[in-house]
């Protein structure tokens, strides 16, 4: 009698969830503040992540003493650092299949961090975007209800890929000066 009962709930249990599946007609809408760039991806260039993200720390003006600096060489992100901002509590990127990384995190409650990932053969540009696209949305929603102005600096956080670079930008600073920077790190590999 129990298994008949056990089974009778598990298959109203699975018809529910199909129902409930198959109500949800509505798509959801990218948020239109922030910017996806895709470009260049012909791009070849043995800079280092290092180089190019501290050419843009310094465009960035920011006091480097209340900035944390991770890169894949000298100062790793530990796997609860790379869970905590670029991945969820059962999923989270894999930073040893990257080629190299560099990434620049702020101590202090302001919009201002950017990170720099180069791809590998065992992680691709399309995979880097999703987990940057995860910790813009983070940054996003951490600042909901702070000023107008640093909600605005969140939402129009960039994400880009050159060549087979993906970064991020997030910043109260001139993002598109940021990313010339970087990109211009990125030519001098050539």
């Amino acid at each position: 009698m129990k298994k008949v009962l056990s089974l009778l709930l598990v298959v109203v249990s699975l018809s529910l969830l199909l129902c409930a599946c198959g109500q949800n007609t509505e798509t959801s809408k990218p948020d239109e503040t922030s910017q996806t760039v895709s470009e260049n991806t012909n791009v070849v260039s043995n800079a280092s992540c290092i180089d190019i993200r501290d050419e843009a720390y310094l465009k960035e003006k920011s006091d480097p003493e209340v900035h944390q600096l991770y890169d894949s060489k000298d100062n790793a992100m530990d796997e609860f650092l790379i869970s905590g901002y670029y991945g969820t509590l059962l999923d989270s990127p894999d930073f040893t299949k990257l080629d190299s990384y560099a990434v620049f995190i702020t101590d202090e409650p302001v919009v201002s961090e950017f990170g720099v990932f180069k791809a590998s053969s065992d992680m691709t540009v399309d995979e880097i975007k999703e987990f940057c696209q995860l910790r813009v949305d983070a940054l996003k929603k951490k600042f909901e209800g702070y000023k107008p102005e640093m909600v605005n600096a969140a939402k129009g956080s960039v994400i880009g890929v050159y060549g087979d670079y993906v970064y991020y930008i997030s910043t109260m600073e001139n993002n598109t000066a940021i990313e010339t920077a970087l990109k211009a790190a990125i030519d001098a590999g050539k």
